[in-house]
Formats: structure tokens, sequence, C-alpha cells
């Protein structure tokens, strides 16, 4: 039971991050505050598929879209600027973990979504397969790992490469915090990546020995926290002590919370590769009724005046040909 919406929120931060992929009732999804992504699984005639769903809030409504198909459950996933980045378990043992990625375009013409590039992911070098994903992260448009035992990496044009920023005593977890990649973990502050390219531990108060994790795609630093009965305390960081909002007992089905708009969005599950969305106010509390997702709409209405706008001015641009070359006629005719 929700006693507050702002409990939705804390939950978020369960969803995004590598260690999503451990329990099955948390969906992975992430979102970058403007666009969604969670991954659903449904049966195939081949077998069980995890389908990567996006949704937009210039969707205008409660509309999603099949990005892609997975062969698996994904490790982890990430998202900034309108594009998703997706990191695959290891096939088999020895085996490494793939790597993709995909944009979110919207067609001026029918104002319905596409992935770019079209049909297919964008595949990057892989990361080794050895030591657990502590998570990932998107630092001005680029892709960082972080694994047990190894330094923390950093995608580039020429493939992986050590990132030397120096990572807290302590911080076990790599993730997103109010839209910056953030280390944290233990009884250690929160740790934000500056501008200057190394972690800074945040003023915020932690508190001690709990275990945290924060949202994604949430502007805040709104957490949860273990409250060691299986449900979740949500608590606001800030300078001074952390500030209680409510507590949520565990839920029933696979879902994600993002923040999403400036609110937060809650995906559950409702079937063979269904979602539904309830919408809150994470300030009034106020939580819209739930809605099944449905498939995006292409308004093709701008495509249809563009075109008809093209074939008006076609229309005009010949009937001015025509009149100009029957004036001339007319005038040859009169000797003039």
């Amino acid at each position: 039971m929700i006693r507050h919406a702002a409990a939705l929120v804390a939950l978020g931060a369960m969803a995004g991050a590598a260690a999503a992929a451990a329990d099955r009732s948390l969906l992975p999804a992430a979102s970058d505050g403007a666009h969604a992504w969670i991954v659903v699984e449904r049966t195939a005639p081949s077998g069980a598929e995890h389908v990567v769903l996006h949704h937009a809030l210039a969707m205008g409504g409660s509309f999603v879209r099949e990005a892609f198909v997975l062969p698996r459950r994904p490790e982890a996933i990430a998202a900034s600027d309108a594009s998703v980045w997706i990191v695959m378990p290891p096939a088999e043992r020895g085996a490494r973990r793939d790597v993709f990625s995909s944009t979110a375009v919207r067609s001026p013409a029918t104002g319905a979504f596409y992935s770019d590039p079209p049909g297919r992911l964008s595949i990057h070098p892989s990361l080794p397969g050895d030591g657990a994903l502590l998570g990932v992260a998107v630092d001005d448009g680029a892709l960082l790992a972080w694994r047990a035992g190894a330094s923390m990496e950093r995608l580039g044009a020429s493939g992986w490469t050590a990132f030397d920023a120096a990572v807290p005593a302590g911080a076990s977890m790599l993730s997103t915090v109010a839209g910056r990649p953030a280390v944290l973990g233990g009884a250690g502050p929160i740790a934000l990546l500056g501008a200057d390219g190394a972690f800074a531990a945040a003023s915020w108060q932690v508190p001690a020995g709990a275990r945290v994790r924060p949202i994604e795609g949430c502007r805040r630093p709104v957490v949860g926290i273990d409250a060691g009965d299986g449900g979740t305390r949500v608590e606001l960081l800030r300078d001074g002590a952390p500030i209680a909002l409510a507590t949520l007992e565990p839920p029933g089905r696979p879902f994600a919370v993002l923040g999403l708009g400036g609110s937060v969005a809650v995906f559950a599950t409702t079937g063979e590769g269904g979602l539904s969305i309830r919408r809150v106010d994470p300030i009034t509390g106020q939580s819209a009724a739930a809605e099944v997702l449905e498939p995006q709409r292409a308004d093709a209405s701008g495509w249809v005046c563009m075109a008809a706008l093209a074939f008006a001015a076609l229309g005009v641009a010949a009937g001015l040909a025509v009149r100009r070359a029957l004036g001339l006629k007319a005038a040859r005719a009169d000797g003039r």
C-alpha cells in the first residue's frame, strides 16, 4: 500500500541499475526524465523473449512503442538524451558482455517515434564477462561501466578505456542521482561525478549502514532504503538530516517506477508483453488511475497537410505557368 506518492519514486531507484536483474519483481528500466525504457518478458514460439518498450512524454498520452526485442534479460540499462544503453549478461562461461544502444527519433512527418538506426541496434565494443557488474551510467553521452575487481571504464570512439576517477572507499554501486553519475554504498556518502571528471562527496546525509538505492530520471535526490522487513523506507536527501517521506510495502507483480517530466510514472506488467502506467504527482500525492499503454499513434495529419500544401503549391505554379503561356500567345496574336 502506498502511503505517499514519493514512495513510488524510491522504487524507481531499484529499476535502472544492474542490481535490478537480480530481482525478478523489478523490471529492468531507465529514464532520462523525458524518455522511459522498460523491459518486459513475453512468450514467443521459440521461447521467452524480452521486449524493450519505449514511452516518451512527447507521445502526449498513454502510449508506448516496441523498440526492439532481446534474446535474454539485460544485465543493466541506462538512459540519456533519448538514447538507451543495454548491457547483456555473458551468454556462457568465459563469454563477454555485449553492449548495444539505440536512439529514439521523432518523425517530423507522422509524429511517431522510431529507432535509430532503424531495424537494428548499434553494436559497441563488449565488456569482459568476469566480475559482477556494479552498475552503469551515462556521462556526457558516453557510457560508464563498473565491474567488481576492475577500474571503472568509459566507452569512447576507440572502445573501452580506464576511467581514472578515484572512487571513494566503501562505494559498491554505480548509478544516477539527480541526473548525474554517482557512486554509493556502505556507510559512506553519495559521490557525484563533477564536470572536472572527479567524484566528489555530496553534502547530503545518508543514514549509516542503510542499503540505499537512488532513483533514475528524477531531478531530486530521493532514495529508497531497505526497511529490513521487505518494505522500502523513502527519504529525501538534503544537507541536514534526510526527510522521511513514506514507507512502501512489497508489491505483488513486476514493476518499475521512474522519474518522468518532473513527476513519477509507475509502470507495471499487464500480461504478455503489456504495460500499464499510473501517473503520480510527487508534490500533491495525487495518483491517477492506471491506464494500459496502447501502441503509439502515428499522427499523419502533419504529413497530410504538408503533402496537400506541396500539391497545392505545384498546382499554383502550374496554373501560373499556363496563364503566362496563354498570355504570351495572346500577346503574339494581337501583335504586342
